[in-house]
């Protein structure tokens, strides 16, 4: 019974992605199972319902599966469009800044009121801040998986 224990588990993540944590969750899953066959059988309980038990017990895992293959994925795609908009982000701060430094020129030379030359000054380099802390913070870190390659498919050093 407990090889058909195993089998119907490894049914149940045949679709999971052949991540560390559903591999650790497939581990603990059936460990759990098999102890309470074990207690029940141990209990005077007969095989067959022992094993209806344990396969009822383990419910719906698909939303488990889904949480779980979610966290480590490595996306490459979402990777590069945050690359891109943390970039346009920066680009923008910085242009920012040299519109700040333009205003102080505009404002005191052009029109004369160096009084208020600061002001356009201090706005402009506020929004830059602004918008290199928001790129900063929104931008998600990147989880990489390790993949485990079999030893009979590395290449071997030439």
């Amino acid at each position: 019974m407990t090889e058909k224990i195993k089998a119907h588990i490894d049914r149940l993540l045949q679709d999971a992605p052949k991540t560390r944590r559903i591999e650790e969750m497939r581990e603990e899953l059936l460990s759990g199972c098999l102890d309470k066959y074990e207690d029940l059988t141990a209990s005077g309980v007969s095989p067959e319902e022992a094993f209806a038990s344990v396969i009822s017990g383990i419910g719906d895992v698909d939303e488990l599966i889904k949480n779980l293959s979610s966290e480590n994925v490595f996306d490459p795609g979402k990777a590069e469009k945050q690359r891109r908009d943390k970039a346009v982000m920066i680009g923008g701060a910085i242009m920012l800044f040299f519109l700040g430094l333009m205003s102080i020129i505009v404002f005191d030379e052009v029109l004369g009121l160096e009084n208020l030359a600061i002001l356009p000054f201090f706005t402009c380099v506020g929004f830059g801040v602004a918008l290199i802390i928001f790129a900063n913070m929104t931008q998600q870190p990147v989880k990489y998986e390790k993949k485990r390659i079999p030893l009979w498919k590395k290449s071997k050093p030439t």
